[in-house]
């Protein structure tokens, strides 16, 4: 109507004229919306993109900012690249498979993301590998901030259509729902029990070595003190390491890069550090533990020193190498690493540690020339595990701090499992095929839990289970298939000891007593292997540590320990001993 005022309408705020003209042009002139709230933002912990470069590498961080892009190329398997713009630059989020079906809704459809997850630093660029994905609300000045968590969806709707490439803005995207589930079918069965199958018959041939040395053995009284933990170090460096590689080849950050900042070179050379290191360090507190607990007529401390670093170093080199090509190879033919990692690790680190320490024997007991070798091996051991500590590549430091604590406790542990045996070491003399099924059950002990704790890892790391104290439908899963294999798995360890001890014209119980004392002894590691694997693990995740390197070495350690208490157990019980 001519000669009316038009109605006075209150002027865009600053927050609301930003959002429109970076919906409207895609430049924002009057400032980035994050800008008006990152007051808010830090109060809650959330870190800039341009702060990020001073964030460690492996930390947990919180990131928000708008979404500029969602990307996911064929060749990346189900992984989805975003992209979050604060006032400062951009963030790159990496979204595994698992992470983006649980967070499907808000992932594919929210213009503005809060992102919780773990940094991932190599080579130059740095990622953030999102565990938790929220929608952000852009609020005024003044107002709280609104960040909507979207409960996760446990089953997501199959996909209308793929996109290699999802809008910024638009919520009418629908993205595909990416590859399977990490959940136990009759694939990842097969696949863990081939790999358990395949470590109980090599573990078995370390036995037929150990059997075999029984007079090196009465010859070097305290050498038993060093097996479960020479053993058990072995598969615990390196079976932690391949569990890490596991969880990269989920989160799709896994590349077979061998530089010192590469992931799988940077953890090739903490492992080798940590490995060495600690064979000396095993040296060391197995012949205090010896003292304390009164052993006499041990080995004297150079030879303590020369067989446990020297077998570490041969065992070292080869572990090394099977794990790394083991890992390359799962990941090419499209394995699942969780599944035969641990048990074929442990495995191996059973298989060549034992000859290791019977051919590192010879080295012994030769007077000054085992002293000098015993210097040479201390000093570059030490040398080893401090230049690996002060590492410039924060991947390489950060495993090796963090490995040390739990590694020394592990070690106690193992040298307790040391004193059990040796405490027997007279009737495992007797019972060859005993001594026989001894590397093979302490590994299928340790394989179970390690399997277990892999698995339960790549879910926590994922988003895939939220790491609750009672376990979860999924968690459960893994549980009962655990137990379901632990049968075949003990088995096939009492059958395959007996049989070699009757090839090689070894003494041993019969064929019956074997197995009770497999089974039985087996049945109570197994429920303390579920125990020690959900829990620690659970544990780890919830306040802030890697499981991937907190979890095997704990539950394999603390099975040594276990599992050579109820080996000792079930002989005393079905009257072997």
């Amino acid at each position: 109507v001519t000669g009316v005022d038009a109605p006075p309408l209150p002027a865009l705020t600053a927050p609301e004229a930003a959002r429109a003209d970076l919906w409207a042009t895609g430049v924002s002139p009057d400032g980035h919306p994050t800008r008006f709230v990152r007051a808010d933002l830090a109060a809650a912990g959330v870190v800039t993109a341009d702060d990020l470069r001073t964030v460690s590498d492996g930390a947990k961080v919180r990131v928000a900012g708008i979404v500029t892009h969602r990307q996911r190329p064929a060749t990346a398997g189900g992984v989805t690249f975003l992209n979050l713009e604060d006032e400062t630059g951009l963030v790159n989020v990496v979204v595994s498979p698992g992470c983006w079906i649980r967070y499907r809704t808000v992932a594919a459809g929210a213009p503005a993301l809060v992102v919780r997850g773990r940094i991932e630093s190599a080579e130059g660029a740095i990622n953030v590998v999102a565990e938790h994905l929220e929608s952000l609300v852009l609020a005024s000045p003044g107002l709280p901030l609104r960040a909507r968590p979207t409960r996760p969806r446990r089953k997501a709707p199959p996909a209308r259509r793929r996109s290699t490439t999802l809008g910024a803005m638009s919520s009418e995207r629908r993205a595909p729902a990416g590859p399977r589930r990490l959940r136990p079918g009759w694939v990842d069965a097969g696949q863990r029990l081939a790999a358990l199958v395949v470590g109980v018959l090599a573990a078995t041939l370390s036995g037929l070595v150990l059997a075999a040395a029984e007079g090196t053995l009465a010859d070097l009284p305290g050498l038993l003190l060093l097996v479960p933990g020479a053993v058990a170090l072995r598969g615990n460096v390196f079976g932690a390491m391949g569990s890490r590689l596991g969880t990269a080849a989920h989160a799709g950050t896994f590349r077979l890069n061998f530089r010192p900042d590469g992931v799988v070179g940077g953890n090739l050379l903490a492992a080798g550090a940590l490995s060495l290191g600690f064979s000396m360090v095993l040296a060391v507190l197995a012949k205090g533990t010896a003292t304390v607990f009164g052993l006499s007529g041990t080995m004297t401390l150079v030879d303590f020193l020369v067989v446990s670093t020297l077998g570490g170093l041969l065992a070292t080199l080869a572990v090394g190498l099977f794990t790394v090509g083991l890992t390359a190879g799962s990941v090419r033919l499209g394995w699942d690493l969780d599944n035969v990692t641990a048990p074929l690790v442990t495995t191996i680190g059973d298989l060549l540690t034992v000859p290791a320490l019977v051919v590192a024997t010879v080295a012994a007991g030769r007077g000054s020339a085992s002293a000098a070798l015993a210097v040479v091996l201390v000093v570059g051991a030490v040398g080893v595990l401090a230049t690996a500590w002060r590492a410039p590549v924060g991947e390489v430091a950060r495993i090796v701090r963090h490995s040390v604590p739990v590694l020394v406790v592990t070690v106690v542990f193992d040298l307790l499992a040391g004193i059990t045996l040796e405490k027997r070491l007279d009737d495992l003399l007797g019972a060859e095929s005993l001594l026989i099924l001894l590397p093979a059950f302490l590994g299928g002990a340790g394989a179970l839990g390690g399997i277990l704790c892999s698995r339960l890892s790549t879910q926590f790391h994922l988003g895939l289970d939220d790491a609750t104290p009672l376990p979860s439908r999924s968690s459960g899963r893994d549980i009962r298939s655990l137990a379901v294999l632990a049968v075949p798995v003990f088995t096939l360890a009492a059958v395959a000891a007996h049989l070699v001890a009757e090839a090689t014209g070894q003494t041993g119980p019969s064929l019956g007593e074997v197995l009770a004392v497999a089974l039985l002894s087996g049945g109570l590691a197994t429920l303390f292997a579920v125990l020690v694997a959900y829990y620690s693990t659970m544990a780890a995740f919830r306040f802030g540590l890697d499981p991937d390197t907190y979890g095997i070495p704990v539950v394999t350690s603390s099975l040594d320990l276990v599992g050579a208490f109820t080996l000792v157990l079930a002989m005393v019980a079905v009257g072997v001993a």
